[in-house]
């Protein structure tokens, strides 16, 4: 099997979850700020950096945002607000 063929399979690599988190926090305003436990807050900019770097912080915003969208996947974001 090739590699596209592999990727395409279903299988997330680090990247493409990196290019997907990217992609959902380019859509926050720049002002926007978020409290990373007692990490800091920081800045939407700030978070798209440390996403990029991979580092603590980035792999922190990773696992949440894929967690937010694993919800939304299966309804329970909208049971929670009260959206059909």
């Amino acid at each position: 099997m090739s590699k596209n063929k592999t990727q395409k399979s279903g299988i997330n690599t680090d990247e493409e979850i990196r290019n997907l988190v990217i992609a959902r926090l380019n859509t926050l305003s720049p002002d926007t700020m978020k409290s990373i436990g007692n990490e800091g807050v920081f800045t939407r900019d700030e978070l798209i950096n440390n996403v990029q770097k991979g580092n603590k912080i980035g792999r922190t915003i990773e696992a949440v945002e894929m967690e937010w969208i694993r919800a939304m996947k299966t309804g329970l974001i909208q049971k929670l607000y009260g959206q059909r």
